[in-house]
């Protein structure tokens, strides 16, 4: 087994999901903007074959601040 932090690519993550008995895909534009987002990532690869994957992402919340006038 290696382990690595290499991003996956959208294909090996999608044959990942049905491997793992998730039985569906996601479509490709929305894997590529997921994995494009990942903060940190783990992918585990047995024989060049994607096994696992765990990510740490985040959420960007904005903010508007307004002046409080006492």
């Amino acid at each position: 087994m290696e382990f690595t932090h290499k991003i996956p690519s959208v294909e090996a993550y999608n044959q990942l999901r049905v491997n793992a008995g998730m039985n569906s895909t996601k479509p490709l534009s929305e894997v590529k903007k997921a994995l494009e987002g990942t903060l940190f990532l783990v992918s585990v690869y047995e024989d060049d074959e994607l096994i696992g994957l765990g990510r740490i992402v985040a959420m960007v919340v904005s903010l508007l601040s307004y002046p409080i006038l006492w």
